[in-house]
This record gives C-alpha cells, sequence and structure tokens, in this order.
C-alpha cells in the first residue's frame, strides 16, 4: 500500500467520472468494413498511359549515368571476392570439398580470371543505356574484347581444367555473365534495326 501511495498522485490520476454509452450495433460487418465508397476505382485514359510513357521515355533519354560515384577498386574487388564461389557470401555444402578437389594455382587463375572479366563487364555495362554515338561503338568494341577474352582465356583455361580431370565446372558461374551481356546486345541491337525499319 506504502509503494501504491508512492507511486500514485491524485492530481496526475485518471479522471473517472466521464460516463461513456454502450456501442449498440446492429449490423456489426458494416461497422469492421467502413463505409463503401461510390466508385471504388478509378480507371486510367488511355491519354494517361501515353502521357506517363512519354514522361518514362523522356527520363530515360535524359539520364546520364554518375561514373564517378561507383565503388572503390578495392570494395569492388572484396565485393566480387565474397561473391565469387567460396567467397564469404557463397557458402554451400559443398563448397569446402570443392576447395579441397581445387589446386591452389587453379583457384589463382579462377580469381584472376573473375578480376578481368570484372573489368571487362563494368565497362560493357556502363555503356547501357546506349544514347550516343560514342557508347553505340564502345557497346560492340566491349562485346569483341569479351568475346576475344572468351576465346584467348576462357577456352584454354577450361581445357586445362579437363586436363586435370576437374570435373567441376569451374567458369559456369563467368559463362553465365558472359551469356547475359551477349543476350542484352542483342536485344538493344533488334530494338534498334526495328526503330530504323
Amino acid at each position: 500500500a506504502k509503494l501504491q501511495e508512492s507511486i500514485e498522485y491524485e492530481d496526475l490520476g485518471k479522471n473517472n467520472s466521464v460516463k461513456t454509452i454502450a456501442l449498440n450495433l446492429k449490423k456489426s460487418d458494416r461497422y469492421y468494413h467502413g463505409p463503401t465508397p461510390i466508385q471504388s476505382l478509378q480507371y486510367a485514359t488511355s491519354q494517361d498511359i501515353i502521357n506517363s510513357f512519354q514522361s518514362i521515355r523522356q527520363e530515360m533519354e535524359a539520364y546520364t549515368p554518375k561514373l564517378t560515384q561507383v565503388l572503390s577498386s578495392s570494395a569492388a574487388s572484396s565485393t566480387i571476392t565474397a561473391l565469387s564461389p567460396g567467397g564469404a557470401l557463397m557458402q554451400g555444402g559443398t563448397q569446402q570439398a570443392i576447395n579441397q578437389m581445387v589446386p591452389n594455382d587453379i583457384q589463382s587463375e579462377l580469381k584472376h580470371l573473375y578480376v578481368a572479366v570484372g573489368e571487362l563487364l563494368r565497362h560493357f555495362w556502363s555503356c547501357f543505356p546506349v544514347n550516343t554515338p560514342f557508347l553505340e561503338e564502345k557497346v560492340v568494341k566491349m562485346k569483341s574484347n569479351l568475346e576475344r577474352f572468351q576465346v584467348t582465356k576462357l577456352c584454354p583455361f577450361q581445357e586445362k581444367i579437363r586436363r586435370q580431370y576437374l570435373s567441376t565446372n569451374l567458369v559456369s558461374h563467368i559463362e553465365e555473365m558472359l551469356q547475359t551481356a551477349y543476350n542484352k546486345l542483342h536485344t538493344w541491337q533488334s530494338r534498334r534495326l526495328m526503330k530504323k525499319t
């Protein structure tokens, strides 16, 4: 009782003199769901859709990539390492066994391949959206550089792995990244041809 007296003050207490009225609902479901609006949906007209499309198109045409606001090379390198097979973010059940199966020199060479392809792909993807003649020329050059990398670096590495009887495909992720880039370029070229016709 003394504890309650020390923490309760009369002037700060609740005023219980307010009388409440009981709520008597005949149709309680209306109370739970609230009033139904007269017109529940608002439809966009075809002109609204055209205006929205043109607004988005103008935004995309005016887009300029801010290439100075990118990760530092050390941060990018650590991110690539973390996302590469065997990296901190790519831990899996079989990862331990793969690390034990693959010799250190192959692992080192694979890391160098990842760094090289990452740099090439960075230049490739920086060309999009392709909205200047310079970028058009650069994106085509970058595709040929990627193909040259695949023929001169990636294929010999795959052959070396096969000769050492390693059944694991260590470069499937690199191949997927390259294929994604080729698909993007093909899509862009197709759209460009359609615009010209």
